[in-house]
């Protein structure tokens, strides 16, 4: 994949979506700031011997919460790393996050090779991957950074786990388990939404390709796998959510019913930001650029 000449056009085209990374500051995000702290944390446990605490004893006005008890671990991990390396906490978020966005958009590449397309055709889904509205609200928006890492990972577990459907070796289905577990250790909502996309896309893979359909044994085998992998972290979240409020996840702006759109918002263009606005217009939309992208792919289809 890395050989073709359509993979490296892509890598180019991204660096548009990566060059506000190059301005001074951090994004002005709504959430960004706060992951900033969580990394930051993160950094000062590691330096106090500490690789991995359920405790963040910094946060809440120096009170502690169990942070990383029910939320992931794994992108103030990746920021801590940076900083460890000696980069300074800005710089250590910036190239995570560039990281981040090429991986995504790397796998989508990846994938679309999987089925076939040409490299123009899969250069056109990996820059439509990276340039999709949720993907850019995301990052220079809402500031979830533990979502956007999560839904950089999901390109490669389909990817993972088809090639684990198609070949016999087990490699592919330890890939795909290290990957999903990468799911909940970074957002775990992200995981939950995910884990039905991926048996539907994993019977996809097979009616289509017409394989047997004792294969999606396999498919199991890699969620088992992924599921033990991140055990150590699921596991006590599981079995101590009545300690917290989850149900007001139901209430307010937070419940999801109070969010779906209609199909003309589905297809809108995104609207433009405009940071002079105390409460920005969210971005609900697919985008109809999206739609636009895909119809070359359409057509080389039929």
């Amino acid at each position: 994949m890395v050989r073709e000449r359509g993979f490296w056009l892509m890598m180019l085209g991204l660096l548009m979506l990566v060059e506000p990374m190059a301005r001074p500051g951090l994004p002005p995000t709504e959430d960004g700031v706060m992951h900033a702290y969580r990394v930051l944390e993160m950094h000062r446990l590691w330096q106090a011997g500490i690789f991995y605490s359920r405790w963040a004893p910094d946060l809440a006005f120096g009170l502690g919460t169990p942070l990383f008890h029910f939320h992931g671990p794994l992108f103030p991990w990746l920021g801590a790393l940076g900083m460890s390396m000696g980069l300074p906490l800005e710089l250590s978020l910036k190239i995570t996050l560039a990281g981040l966005l090429l991986l995504g958009s790397a796998g989508t590449y990846g994938l679309a090779r999987l089925w076939g397309f040409s490299g123009p055709a899969s250069l056109i889904a990996g820059l439509a991957f990276a340039s999709a509205p949720f993907r850019v609200r995301e990052l220079y928006w809402q500031g979830d950074f533990p979502q956007y890492l999560a839904t950089s990972l999901l390109p490669w577990a389909l990817l993972a786990l088809h090639r684990a459907l198609r070949e016999r070796s087990g490699g592919w289905r330890f890939a795909a388990g290290g990957v999903i577990a990468g799911l909940p250790l970074s957002h775990n909502i992200s995981a939950l939404l995910s884990a039905p996309l991926l048996l539907g896309y994993s019977l996809l893979v097979i009616g289509a390709e017409r394989m047997p359909w004792r294969r999606i044994l396999r498919v199991l085998h890699a969620l088992a796998i992924g599921a033990g992998l991140a055990a150590f972290f699921v596991l006590p979240a599981l079995a101590d959510r009545s300690l917290v409020h989850l149900d007001r996840l139901l209430q307010g702006e937070y419940d999801f019913r109070k969010h779906f759109v209609d199909p003309g918002m589905l297809l809108s263009m995104p609207p433009l930001r405009d940071d002079r606005l105390g409460n920005r217009r969210l971005i609900l939309t697919l985008g109809l650029h999206q739609v636009l992208l895909s119809i070359p792919a359409l057509m080389a289809l039929v």
